[in-house]
């Protein structure tokens, strides 16, 4: 099955443009194969890479994440991973502070998401631009 399948065309242009064009079927950031079981992480990439500010939000923390640590990767996807966890749940901030069903229904959907997932795709993805950038 097409990782697009459930996008459409609008959405696949949006993404197409701020990823400069590249290759349609490498556009869903951070999406694996084995995330097919984890819908919540599949659902949140998906928004990440279809939102412009969402998306450059992720490319600019992962650039600070890697010169923040020197270049680690393992370090800094740990910290792009709580960054974007972090930043995601002020954005979802009201519908949390309520409480009631709204906010657990949030809540278990975003102790689901595999961060580390999404944010290893980013972080490789700003390395190979800063290395080309040399």
């Amino acid at each position: 099955m097409n990782k697009l399948s459930g996008l459409n065309e609008k959405a696949l242009r949006r993404v197409g443009g701020y990823l400069g064009g590249r290759e349609k079927e490498a556009q869903i950031p951070g999406y694996l194969e084995e995330d097919k079981e984890n819908r919540f992480t599949h659902l949140m990439d998906l928004w990440i890479s279809n939102d412009q500010g969402l998306y450059e939000y992720a490319m600019e923390a992962a650039q600070e994440s890697l010169e923040g640590t020197g270049g680690d990767v393992s370090l800094a996807v740990a910290e792009l991973a709580d960054s974007l966890d972090s930043f995601m749940q002020e954005i979802a901030e009201g519908p949390l502070s309520e409480g009631g069903f709204i906010a657990d229904l949030l809540s278990a959907a975003f102790s689901e998401i595999d961060w580390r997932s999404i944010a290893s795709y980013y972080i490789n993805e700003t390395k190979i631009m800063m290395d080309a950038d040399r």
